[in-house]
């Protein structure tokens, strides 16, 4: 029961659509209707601004990690690995916006900061050589 609850709060918290909720207080529009449509960061920053988009970044950074902080403060290693995966599959498919997500990268990116920290330390070094390069978003 304990596993279900942590696992279905993870998707929950997952699903939080920060982007969309970004875009109607900002601006009044529904990110999904801009840009490529996407309820994510990188279409936040290229419709909105950059500040939105860092901050869009960053929340959902935070929604991957803090659920697998908590999962792995009351719980086992496979209950924190699915509360992960969960929190992932909230922020593709939220329920609360019609199941029409963001692709996911930045909460899983947060999923794997809290499970391997030096890992994603060392991927953030060898991924950000070529952003600074190209300067692409």
């Amino acid at each position: 029961m304990e596993a279900a609850l942590i696992i279905s709060l993870s998707y929950l918290i997952g699903a939080i659509p920060v982007a969309y909720i970004v875009g109607r207080v900002c601006c009044g529009i529904d990110i999904r209707k801009v840009g490529d449509g996407n309820v994510g960061a990188a279409n936040v920053f290229r419709e909105i601004s950059a500040a939105a988009g860092l901050f869009v970044m960053v929340a959902d950074i935070l929604k991957g990690a803090a659920v697998v902080l908590i999962a792995q403060a009351v719980s086992t290693l496979p209950v924190v690995y699915l509360a992960g995966l969960a929190a992932a599959i909230g922020h593709i498919l939220p329920v609360y916006i019609g199941f029409r997500g963001g692709r996911g990268e930045a909460t899983v990116s947060g999923v794997l900061a809290a499970l391997l920290p030096q890992a994603m330390l060392i991927l953030l070094a060898f991924a950000i050589v070529p952003f600074i390069i190209t300067r692409n978003t």
